[in-house]
């Protein structure tokens, strides 16, 4: 078996599947429940949904320095 990840980086603003959709299917998955999502977007301010209801472990606006990055996975991991 593959070890999960420490944690998710997950922008709210991607092709295909936006991170409202993922953050759906890892909450409803029991394997990807319990991994930390870190949420990072520059769209949070235009967006009208709450993101606070995907309940991540942390929320970075872009642009964000790499120090806040790690900052917030030593938090999470």
């Amino acid at each position: 078996a593959t070890a999960a990840p420490a944690a998710i980086l997950l922008d709210l603003t991607m092709p295909g599947m936006d991170g409202w959709t993922f953050r759906s299917h890892q909450r409803s998955d029991p394997r990807l429940a319990a991994i930390p999502t870190v949420v990072i977007s520059a769209a949070y301010g235009n967006d009208p949904r709450n993101v606070a209801s995907l309940a991540p472990a942390a929320f970075l606006s872009k642009p964000f320095d790499l120090g806040s990055l790690i900052d917030a996975l030593k938090r999470v991991c």
